[in-house]
């Protein structure tokens, strides 16, 4: 398949956006939202930026800079992709961020921090790029049970770069292979040189199991790009995502997309845990526990949900090991006298305090 096929058409600016689905039910979403902290929190303020341009209003200085940010992003990522496929061998396939960017209708409209790459030999790259000044950045890591290698910033430090051994997915679920990834794999929608991608079907899916791993329905930039990607060829992510049993995080996954950029019926984890997407906010602390307890049920066939569910509900109610009740029943009275307040700011007062999370 030619890039041709599998690249949208871009424009170097956003011009008439807001028009069509989903853009267009896109607007009331953005509207509500509380505050640009909420909408950073599902990767939307650049989106905002947009509607703000195209009704000719000014932007505020903190997301003008944002914009600014963006459009270095986009440069500086190009230009790493293409120091690292001069300096590695063997196929090199584009995840996430610049990849699904592409898929948006102009540039700079979709925020991103670093370059995913999957590879057949995570090791041997991660010390070919060593080798050529890429230097590790953060914290250490079990990076032997973490699916990518620890994070490195390019020689000119514009940009971080994470080697992926296999793709994110979900606990209890099988993902698909490297080789098969690499297999299917495309030419990259950006156009670097060298680079490619999975398909865009494959990449939906890819990306619909990551945000689940990660936080199940928590941010509705993770639907806009699998609803993107998947617009691409829904017979493909639809026909993967049966083959590597991920139907039900497949069919709650596009079911709360189809809820919020088609204005359809809102499925029942819209109205439990992630009750937070329609009003565009962050997640509170109560939701974060229904999540725990109810998410399992929406990805996993009842009993291995069951299961889950039940290991979550036992780590919620159990104090932690070398943790005495005392101090787990301060913890429990914390998160009920802040069940309301959003989980974020429930961190950052912990934090503030020296206290542990929940």
């Amino acid at each position: 398949m030619s890039t041709a096929a599998i690249a949208p058409s871009r424009s170097p600016c956003p011009g008439a956006l807001f028009v069509e689905p989903p853009w267009l039910t896109l607007v009331p979403l953005l509207e509500r939202s509380p505050s640009l902290a909420d909408l950073r929190a599902h990767r939307l303020e650049l989106l905002y930026a947009a509607l703000l341009r195209e009704r000719g209003l000014p932007l505020p200085a903190e997301l003008a800079e944002s914009v600014r940010i963006a459009r270095f992003a986009t440069l500086s990522a190009h230009a790493v992709l293409g120091r690292i496929r001069r300096s590695c061998v063997g196929p090199l396939v584009l995840l996430k961020g610049p990849e699904a960017a592409e898929y948006y209708p102009a540039p700079g409209l979709r925020p991103f921090g670093d370059v995913d790459l999957l590879v057949a030999d995570a090791y041997e790259t991660q010390s070919t790029l060593l080798a050529a000044g890429f230097t590790p950045i953060g914290d250490a890591l079990d990076w032997e049970a973490l699916h990518h290698l620890h994070r490195l910033v390019s020689p000119d430090g514009l940009f971080a770069v994470e080697i992926h051994k296999r793709p994110k997915w979900v606990d209890g679920l099988d993902p698909p292979s490297v080789d098969d990834v690499l297999a299917s794999s495309v030419p990259s929608a950006t156009g670097v040189d060298g680079i490619r991608a999975p398909s865009p079907g494959m990449h939906a899916v890819l990306l619909a199991a990551h945000a689940w791993a990660e936080r199940p329905l928590g941010c509705i930039g993770d639907l806009l790009d699998v609803h993107l990607l998947a617009e691409r060829d829904r017979d493909e992510a639809e026909r993967l995502a049966s083959e590597l049993d991920l139907e039900r995080v497949w069919r709650t996954t596009t079911a709360a997309s189809d809820a919020l950029l088609r204005a359809r019926r809102p499925a029942w984890p819209l109205r439990t845990w992630a009750r937070h997407l329609e009003p565009v906010r962050g997640q509170t602390v109560i939701e974060s526990h229904l999540e725990r307890m109810l998410a399992p049920f929406a990805a996993l066939p009842p009993a291995a949900a069951t299961r889950d569910a039940g290991a979550a509900l036992g780590r919620t109610l159990r104090p932690r090991p070398e943790e005495r009740w005392r101090a787990k029943l301060d913890r429990a009275g914390r998160a009920l006298r802040n069940a309301f307040l959003r989980r974020s700011e429930h961190e950052r007062r912990l934090r503030d305090t020296g206290e542990p999370d929940e």
